[in-house]
């Protein structure tokens, strides 16, 4: 049986929460859903579809499966008050764009395609997604950035947004548990400002967020009912986005965690 990529490495290419935003932003969290209801972000947003080939098989995804992935991104982010405006789409065969580990590749790929300015949400399927200093590099779905104060024209700003496997599209070949199109979701979650729900286990500040329970590492598969951390309150928020589950049983984002994505948006990408 061929190795799927989870069989090499992590789900997700983001680890750990720089020290720049390892704090609560101090949003009003009662009030966040009615604040959402009345005064929704709105994210322009573009999507990259980099492969092999003009075979699907190798990433060339289809026209119904992109719009599929977007309803999927955007039912998942309106409920929090930010509305996700599909802007348009590219499609781009190029084997090394498409495949390569190496940063400067990234980079030059994301100059050549990217649109919009800092506000503007950017996300590439590709068929590798994989950082260079890592090992194993091949075990990732996604990989994306988090909001900064960066200069426009400056390199972080070009690499700024999302690279997520194509097979994890909704109806992708993925044959973990990955391919209803939660892997993009997950990923903008990060590019939105959030954490891992497991960052940190069971001490300290978590991901930042008090109204996901504490989670000593991260889960798979659906194991609804898990508490990893018997001493702090709630057991483990085993349907967060945020999360490793199947993309079967994530459908939540927090109150907590819309507040911490409207906080940094407003701080960072308005």
């Amino acid at each position: 049986m061929a190795e799927s990529p989870l069989d090499l490495g992590p789900r997700c290419g983001n680890s750990v929460t720089p020290p720049r935003l390892r704090k609560d932003f101090g949003v009003d969290k009662v009030s966040i859903r009615a604040e959402a209801a009345t005064t929704p972000i709105v994210v322009n947003t573009y999507f990259h579809i980099v492969a092999n080939s003009t075979r699907v098989s190798d990433g060339y995804l289809t026209n119904s499966t992109i719009l599929a992935q977007f309803n999927v991104l955007h039912n998942a982010f309106l409920p929090s008050g930010i509305l996700l405006n599909f802007i348009g789409y590219t499609r781009t065969v190029n084997k090394i764009w498409a495949t390569s580990i190496h940063p400067s590749d990234h980079l030059l790929m994301k100059k050549y395609l990217r649109r919009g300015d800092y506000s503007t949400l950017n996300i590439y399927f590709r068929t590798v997604v994989g950082v260079y200093d890592e090992s194993p590099n091949r075990g990732l779905l996604g990989l994306c950035t988090l909001p900064w104060n960066y200069a426009v024209g400056s390199d972080p700003f070009w690499d700024d947004g999302c690279m997520v496997l194509h097979t994890t599209v909704p109806g992708g070949t993925d044959n973990q548990g990955y391919n209803m199109g939660i892997t993009t979701v997950h990923e903008v979650g990060h590019w939105m400002g959030l954490s891992h729900t497991f960052e940190g286990g069971c001490l300290g500040g978590g991901d930042f967020v008090a109204d996901t329970p504490a989670e000593k590492d991260e889960a798979r598969g659906c194991p609804v009912g898990r508490d990893t951390c018997p001493g702090r309150i709630g057991v483990d928020p085993v349907n967060n986005y945020m999360d490793y589950m199947s993309d079967a049983c994530r459908d939540t984002f927090t109150v907590g965690q819309a507040a911490r994505m409207r906080a940094l948006w407003n701080l960072y990408r308005a």
